[in-house]
């Protein structure tokens, strides 16, 4: 692997034509505050997956992820402005509550 490369992303390219990556991305936290049993079995699951691909010679790559539906963050939002009193529809993007 050429050691002079000059970013993440040609990292990451060459990391890619190697065909021995593993890339996980670590789910978000719940936004409600409430953790379950799925959560622990998740992570678990995941750390089993990225520790056996390293013990097996993959570059595994852990990485946090990012909310990609925003359910429970809009839920949560929609029941802090009711209890100001406000309704989510009558307000857009740019406006100040």
């Amino acid at each position: 692997m050429d050691t002079r490369i000059g970013s993440r992303k040609d990292i990451l390219i060459q990391l890619l034509m190697t065909g021995r990556l593993l890339l996980l991305l670590i789910p978000p936290p719940n936004v409600t505050g409430v953790l379950h049993m799925g959560h622990t079995l998740n992570e678990t699951v995941q750390d089993i997956l990225v520790r056996k691909a390293r013990m097996s010679g993959f570059n595994a790559c852990w990485v946090p992820g990012s909310d990609h539906a925003s359910i429970a963050t809009e839920a949560k939002v929609v029941q802090m402005l009711k209890e100001k009193g406000i309704d989510k529809n009558k307000i857009g993007h740019g406006k100040n509550f």
